[in-house]
């Protein structure tokens, strides 16, 4: 092979893998030559073509939403936004719920309101997982 061949194959291989890599660096992740998902203000940011697109609650939620993004999973990754904003809706009615224990409010009215609360989050954490397995499992299996 002449050197022109060789270099040539580099650049398609590099050209190909480059598409179908994820790396970590520090506290961000780059997937597809495409996105970007750092971490910022405790929530993860996804970043697509320099453009901001949305705060996660998870790094797993935001890494799950490029990649259905990416494939065209548009109901996927929709329903990875909504629950994910759920969840952060719960964890601030708690943050607030903590405050009114501490301003005196009724005590027995603001746990059960917790209670509530941390149980949908458990619920969406699981809901959002198993999305995201369901995902996996579908595209192994269409490879």
């Amino acid at each position: 092979m002449t050197y022109k061949k060789v270099k040539r194959k580099l650049k398609e291989f590099y050209k190909k893998e480059k598409e179908h890599i994820i790396i970590k660096k520090g506290n961000s992740y780059f997937l597809y030559d495409i996105y970007i998902v750092t971490n910022k203000y405790n929530l993860w940011e996804v970043i697509k073509h320099k453009q901001r697109i949305n705060f996660f609650e998870s790094s797993a939620t935001a890494l799950g939403w490029c990649l259905a993004d990416k494939d065209k999973k548009y109901m996927l990754s929709h329903n990875l936004i909504v629950n994910d904003h759920t969840i952060q809706k719960k964890i601030n009615n708690i943050e607030l719920y903590k405050y009114y224990l501490e301003l005196g409010y009724e005590k027995n009215i603001i746990r059960a309101r917790i209670s509530e609360d941390l149980s949908v989050i458990g619920n969406i954490r699981n809901e959002i997982s198993n999305d995201l397995y369901k995902y996996k499992y579908i595209k192994i299996k269409s490879d």
